[in-house]
């Protein structure tokens, strides 16, 4: 009776033991999953916020209408012309700054991210070489060849922009 009494006892424990040690890291899972998506959540809101603000200063600059007018110009008149758009301020902090945690977001989110800042960075690139005079004695055909290719990657970048977007609305309402 006795030897039952502690067999008994020692299941007892040894399930009880195992029964705390499984709701405790069930617990502490659910904590650890609730906030990471409450994490990646701020990080797509705030990638968001900055996206919709670089299209704004896209938009209300009319970059995508000037070069529009620059290739139409160049095109029917057949001589160069200078569109310069200085850039003098890093636009992309909270790409930046958050580049270590574009993982955590939900697929396609970081592929998509990614693809929008090295256009984005692309156009700043392109828009630096214009700004050093890059084009300076080129022919018409070079300006053409030149502001056609970056009206195509703002207009990429503008519609991925909006692309991501959505997808953040839908995934993280």
């Amino acid at each position: 009776m006795f030897a039952e009494l502690i067999n008994g006892s020692v299941y007892g424990v040894l399930v009880g033991v195992i029964a705390g040690g499984i709701i405790t890291t069930g617990a502490t899972l659910f904590l650890e999953n609730r906030k990471e998506k409450k994490t990646a959540s701020a990080l797509a809101h705030a990638f968001r916020g900055e996206l919709k603000a670089l299209q704004a200063i896209v938009r209300k600059r009319r970059y995508v209408e000037g070069l529009r007018n620059v290739v139409t110009h160049v095109q029917s008149s057949h001589q160069p012309y200078d569109f310069v758009i200085r850039v003098s301020h890093e636009y992309f902090n909270v790409f930046r700054s958050n580049i270590d945690k574009i993982g955590t977001l939900k697929n396609p989110l970081p592929e998509r991210i990614a693809e929008f800042y090295v256009t984005a960075n692309s156009i700043l690139e392109d828009l630096k070489l214009i700004a050093e005079g890059l084009l300076k004695g080129a022919a018409a055909e070079g300006y053409l060849e030149f502001y056609s290719s970056l009206l195509q990657l703002f207009e990429e970048a503008m519609n991925n922009a909006s692309e991501i977007v959505s997808i953040i609305d839908e995934e993280y309402p």
